[in-house]
């Protein structure tokens, strides 16, 4: 039976909307202050090394030394060929961190992208199968407990398309050391799927059902969406069979083409929580996309997805 390491908190959905986001898509990771919007909120730099590399982070927050409190933090994985400046600009975290009080680390990828498990090298040519990045977030947590007065009982991970897979990689292989996870138009890599996280782990997950680049019915290297969810009930029931609950919200925005349905699983160690986007595209719910909409579909406006993320994993903390 998977071992539960997190404490179970009553599921609230929140439905209020945020401020506009974009997914920033184009950026090079090797231009992070090209990429910088002027409007971008303010980071502050942070470094490691590992595997003999030079390792980048940004962060926001307030963080007090001297003080005894430690703080939530969420881990925000940007898409691939992303950077943290764009994730920290457009994904709509960082408004949130500063409403509720929590520390945001936006980790950066080699060359822009992340070893998610898949074993092939990124649409883009890029090559990360090689980058030991589990090793790098161990590492990360390490650091931002002991320097940033990140309370380690308080770690969420959340990311978008490569960083969503590497989200669930992290959730499978350092799962022991993370409250909640929140895999965003990111299914399960298939090689993933032979390992089995070290406890049961809350999990969000958010698809579009018209994603035209992380396919709802998989890849041969990503399972499917209902295969991703299953793996995570699998890994979450214990002795305990699922049951399952639907709500479909309200169409706010008839114009994207979209409507989000919300389907929670109880009776589990940890709950499952999937959000489908009917019509949905490669894009996080809540803001426009500077991508065509033809390359990756349309944008749900019925729903802030950074509030719908943050409100489901703030609920949750490992015992």
């Amino acid at each position: 039976m998977t071992r539960t390491c997190v404490s179970q908190a009553l599921l609230t959905l929140s439905l209020a909307l945020s401020l506009p986001l974009t997914l920033g898509w184009s950026s090079p990771a090797s231009a992070q202050d090209a990429a910088r919007p002027a409007d971008a909120p303010q980071l502050t730099k942070g470094e490691l090394r590992h595997q003999g590399r030079k390792r980048t982070f940004y962060y926001h927050g307030k963080v007090n030394k001297r003080s005894a409190r430690t703080k939530p933090v969420l881990f925000v994985l940007h898409g691939g060929g992303g950077t943290p400046a764009r994730a920290a600009s457009d994904y709509g975290f960082t408004p949130i961190a500063d409403r509720d009080g929590f520390l945001v680390v936006y980790p950066e990828g080699v060359d822009g992208h992340w070893n998610n498990g898949s074993g092939d090298a990124a649409l883009s040519g890029v090559d990360v199968t090689k980058v030991d990045d589990v090793g790098f977030f161990r590492q990360l947590f390490d650091h931002v407990a002991q320097e940033l007065k990140g309370d380690p009982q308080r770690f969420y991970v959340t990311g978008v398309s490569n960083g969503g897979s590497m989200t669930h990689r992290l959730g499978i292989e350092l799962g022991e050391r993370i409250a909640a996870i929140a895999p965003v138009i990111a299914n399960l890599p298939v090689q993933l799927a032979t390992q089995r996280p070290a406890c049961a782990l809350p999990v969000l997950l958010m698809n579009g059902t018209a994603d035209p680049l992380m396919l709802w019915g998989g890849t041969p290297d990503k399972y499917s969406t209902d295969e991703t969810i299953r793996y995570w009930l699998e890994n979450n029931r214990g002795r305990r069979f699922p049951r399952a609950s639907s709500v479909s919200l309200p169409d706010t925005n008839r114009r994207d083409d979209s409507t989000v349905e919300v389907t929670t699983y109880t009776g589990l160690e940890a709950p499952v929580v999937l959000y489908t986007i009917h019509g949905g595209g490669h894009t996080l719910p809540g803001g426009s996309t500077k991508a065509p909409k033809q390359v990756f579909g349309s944008t749900n406006m019925d729903i802030s997805g950074a509030e719908e993320i943050w409100a489901f994993l703030s609920q949750h903390r490992r015992d």
